[in-house]
C-alpha cells in the first residue's frame, strides 16, 4: 500500500515520462496501476493523480491505459474510469480480465460509453468463486 506522498511521487514520475517521450518522438502510449496513483490511499487521492497525468497527456495526443489489477480493485478500477470519462476525458481506456467471471457485464458498460477496452487473459491467481480455473 502506498502513501498519499509516494503516490504523489509515482505521479511526477509519469508526467515527467510524458515530456520525455513526447521531446523523444516516440508513440504516445502509456499503460499504469492505478495502486500506484494511491487507490488505496483514498479515491480522491487516486483520480487527482490520475487528472494530474491525463492533463498533460490530453495536450500532447498522448493515451492513457488503466492496466487492471487482482480483484478487489477491478469495481473500483471502473468506477474511476468512468468518472474520468465523465470528465470528458477520451484519451484513457482501460484493461478488463477475460478470466473473472464479470468482463461481459465489464465490456457492456465500456461500449454504451463508447470507450475502448482491451481485454485481456488476467495473470493473477482469483478463487474459483471469481474467475474461470
Amino acid at each position: 500500500m502506498r502513501t498519499t506522498e509516494e503516490s504523489t511521487a509515482v505521479t511526477r514520475e509519469y508526467v515527467q515520462l510524458i515530456d520525455t517521450v513526447v521531446d523523444a518522438g516516440v508513440d504516445r502510449n502509456i499503460s499504469l496501476k492505478l495502486t500506484q496513483l494511491g487507490i488505496d490511499v483514498d479515491r480522491a487521492t487516486c483520480i487527482d493523480n490520475l487528472r494530474r497525468i491525463l492533463e498533460p497527456a490530453t495536450r500532447h495526443e498522448f493515451f492513457v491505459r488503466i492496466d487492471m489489477e487482482n480483484s478487489p480493485y477491478t469495481e473500483q478500477t471502473i468506477e474511476i474510469f468512468e468518472t474520468l470519462w465523465e470528465q470528458q476525458y477520451r484519451n484513457l481506456s482501460v484493461a478488463l480480465q477475460s478470466y473473472l467471471y464479470r468482463p461481459e457485464t465489464d465490456v457492456r458498460r465500456m461500449n454504451e460509453l463508447g470507450a475502448r477496452v482491451r481485454l485481456i487473459k488476467g495473470a493473477y491467481k482469483e478463487p474459483p468463486s471469481l474467475a474461470f480455473q
